[in-house]
């Protein structure tokens, strides 16, 4: 099963989640589907770079998997393996493979 489409977006500087106690950490995920970052990290700035990087997360793995298809195109899939194992298994990881 593949992730639920983006865009993601921060949304924790919106109106229903500001001004709340603990601030809030919003991802919306899609359409209608949200993922709470609060308290997921050891203070409210973390938790809102929590969800940056959450939001961020289907654009670097779509540029992690471009950069890894065009240094196998120039190189050779063997080289990619090599070289990139790092980034192979972190698209691995986020396919559920």
């Amino acid at each position: 099963m593949s992730h639920t489409p983006g865009p993601w977006t921060d949304i924790s500087d919106k109106p229903k989640c500001k001004g709340k106690w603990p601030p809030m950490a919003m991802v919306k995920a899609g359409g209608r589907s949200a993922i709470d970052c609060t308290d997921s990290g050891d203070s409210p700035s973390q938790d809102r770079a929590n969800a940056r990087l959450i939001a961020a997360a289907p654009d670097l793995l779509a540029a992690l998997k471009l950069y890894v298809e065009k240094f196998e195109q120039d190189f050779g899939v063997k080289s990619a393996e090599l070289a990139l194992p790092e980034a192979i298994a972190a698209i691995a990881k986020a396919e559920g493979k």
